[in-house]
């Protein structure tokens, strides 16, 4: 909150926004497994995007969606998070 207060006061847009981060294995179809999971609970994905993990070449995906909570527990109900 303090970041998005010092952006905003020197004329940056900024606004806090709720996200999920997983690990994604790293083999075919790694992304697709969690995309089923997500698509079998009805979520929709408003934008994701991956990021690489230096040290341990762990690829993260962060999901935006409506109800980050929603996510989370479709997640851990495959034993995801």
């Amino acid at each position: 909150e303090k970041a998005v207060s010092i952006l905003r006061d020197k004329g940056f847009a900024a606004m806090l926004t709720d996200v999920v981060a997983i690990g994604v294995p790293h083999r075919p179809g790694g992304l697709n497994d969690i995309l089923q999971i997500i698509a079998a609970a009805g979520i929709d994905i408003e934008y994701m995007y991956s990021l690489i993990g230096e040290q341990d070449g762990i690829a993260y995906m962060v999901f935006r969606t409506k109800d980050a909570d929603m996510l989370q527990k479709a997640l851990a109900d495959k034993g995801i998070f």
